[in-house]
């Protein structure tokens, strides 16, 4: 069967649990794919601002520890570029409740960024106004994220999706992609999105 794993989270045990998982589907003879940022994300939960430290190191240890594991360049995928504008979310940046009911494409990313900036910021009932930029921001890596998983989706047709929790802005869109075309799920804190009933041998043999 064929998997893919969403590796966005560097810290540790998270990132190496993900190359546990995948040690282990690889022994039962599984396909195992990796999604990896290359600082493509504008903003995610490691690190909010881009700061470009930590992206090279992020990206340092994710590349290296896929290197260790032998997975190859053939199925290490990235995120491709895609043109966002403001006419994407019209209307998202009026107030914290508009912005948490935006949905893209049947996603509901606003919800995701105000979560995330909530994570940030300690704050649940955060003044819009003085966030603009972060949301914006927000909202584009988010449909960034959705429209390149869609398009991974539609071409490597993985049988089961593996990631870090489901809440954030950088994950959400997948989390609903995988519900949209009936990918199986079971949810974790330490990993999220787990195969679902069509694979849930190899589930049971993952799961910590």
């Amino acid at each position: 069967m064929r998997y893919l794993i969403y590796s966005y989270c560097f810290e540790t045990p998270h990132f190496e649990t993900e190359l546990e998982i995948a040690l282990k589907l690889k022994d039962q003879g599984h396909e195992v794919f990796f999604l990896i940022c290359k600082a493509d994300l504008q903003t995610c939960f490691v690190n909010p601002d881009h700061n470009k430290a930590v992206c090279s190191f992020c990206k340092s240890k994710i590349v290296n520890g896929l290197n260790a594991i032998g997975i190859p360049e053939n199925k290490i995928l990235n995120f491709k570029k895609f043109a966002v504008n403001e006419t994407f979310y019209k209307g998202a940046l009026e107030s914290l409740s508009t912005l948490k009911a935006f949905r893209y494409k049947n996603s509901d990313i606003g919800l995701a960024v105000a979560s995330s900036i909530i994570s940030a910021c300690r704050d649940h009932y955060f003044e819009i106004s003085k966030y603009q930029d972060k949301i914006k921001t927000g909202l584009e890596t988010a449909i960034m994220v959705h429209e390149t998983f869609d398009a991974i989706l539609k071409d490597i047709k993985p049988d089961g999706v593996i990631m870090f929790n489901g809440r954030f802005l950088e994950v959400r869109p997948i989390m609903r992609l995988c519900e949209n075309y009936w990918i199986g799920r079971k949810y974790t804190e330490r990993i999220l999105y787990l195969p679902g009933p069509r694979i849930s041998h190899a589930a049971n043999t993952i799961k910590k």
